[in-house]
């Protein structure tokens, strides 16, 4: 027993450390936690554990565990353990909505990162402050904090980032109603999704771009971009989250384009 915890024990280090983003098991590192020294890994081992419990929407504990991280970060005087905790916690209010306490935990993480030149603590606070001006509806503010990332991301060669944060961007202006400026981004963001072979990414893109299209009364366009959705979704998997509201969608541009070409 005490060798498979030892292993379990080297696995976590190895991938939390590396900041390896596959094979992480929260359960190991809840089992890791108990027995783990008050030092920069453990600091890592609850920021882990946040962002596991951010994404399955459990934010009250991400919260929780982000705090404990800050706590021991700030005792330790481990200054990325900081910036880090304080994006954990922007990341769990921001999802709760409490967007005033985002701002100002993502703003202090940011602050960090500039000092210690971490680009991308910089690059993943800018865009995260950009979605929370999104939510909040000041588009101009969005655009400018997600411009911000974007140049980071691009910088840096970072693709991922660079492809979220057109995302974002096309979101904004499709929100503006600039759907030439939307469909610009988002078919740059289609091009780099296929690029890295994110097929998850790429059905969901080729569904917004159709979104697009249908607000541009293009219906014939939006069926086609929805149709490669639909196919793309399919052979994923056909449990994949957008997957039944492009169905959906589906049926309301084929109601637009009959309304408006078909029809007598």
């Amino acid at each position: 027993m005490k060798r498979i915890i030892t292993l379990l024990i080297t696995v976590v280090v190895m991938n939390i450390n590396g900041y390896c983003k596959v094979n992480w098991n929260l359960d190991t590192a809840l089992i890791v936690l108990k027995t783990a020294k008050e030092d920069t890994f453990k600091v890592k081992l609850l920021n882990f554990i946040s962002w596991e419990k951010n994404a399955v929407n459990n934010n009250d504990e991400s919260i929780k565990y982000a705090d404990s991280a800050l706590v021991l970060a700030e005792k330790i005087a481990y200054i990325n353990g900081i910036a880090d905790s304080y994006f954990r916690l922007g990341r769990g209010n921001s999802d709760l909505s409490n967007y005033s306490k985002a701002l100002e935990y993502f703003q202090k993480a940011l602050s960090i990162n500039k000092q210690i030149n971490n680009k991308e603590g910089i690059g993943r606070n800018y865009e995260s402050i950009g979605i929370v001006y999104n939510r909040l509806s000041d588009y101009s503010r969005a655009l400018e904090y997600n411009q911000k990332a974007l140049t980071i991301w691009e910088q840096s060669g970072n693709k991922v980032g660079v492809a979220n944060n057109l995302d974002c961007i096309g979101r904004v202006y499709l929100k503006l109603s600039d759907y030439p400026k939307a469909l610009e981004n988002d078919q740059k963001e289609l091009n780099l999704w296929e690029q890295l072979g994110y097929k998850p990414e790429v059905a969901a893109t080729l569904g917004e771009i159709g979104l697009v299209y249908n607000n541009l009364s293009n219906y014939f366009k939006a069926l086609e971009y929805e149709q490669k959705a639909l196919v793309n979704f399919e052979h994923i998997g056909l449990e994949q989250p957008g997957m039944q509201w492009n169905v959906s969608f589906m049926g309301t541009s084929k109601n637009s384009f009959f309304n408006n070409h078909l029809r007598p």
